[in-house]
């Protein structure tokens, strides 16, 4: 199986930080989506941060691939998105729960 390397470049130290696995872009930016529901630096900031892809890892040969260094987003869409999904999901729920006080 194959799992890609990621990594968050930091704009305000210009580095990037220690890469971690993903299966592919979605899996690694539903990883960062719960990094960011939790009180750290990056639910703080999340503008100052940056998702990259950056290779690959084959496990059945044991390979390393670098790719060219590609974005896939940035925290602070993730954290937006995160918002406005809440919002939706808090509206959703409070319509269903006056529609059935009036049904009730």
């Amino acid at each position: 199986m194959v799992s890609r390397f990621y990594t968050l470049y930091d704009i305000k130290t210009e580095m990037f930080l220690p890469p971690f696995t993903a299966h592919n872009d979605n899996d690694a930016m539903r990883q960062m989506s719960m990094l960011l529901k939790k009180p750290t630096i990056y639910q703080q900031y999340p503008e100052d941060y940056n998702l990259y892809s950056i290779g690959s890892f084959d496990d059945s040969k044991g390979l390393v691939k670098e790719s060219p260094l590609r974005i896939v987003c940035g925290l602070l869409k993730l954290s937006t998105l995160q918002q406005v999904t809440n919002k939706h999901i808090e509206e959703f729920i409070n319509e269903e729960d006056t529609a059935n006080i009036k049904d009730n």
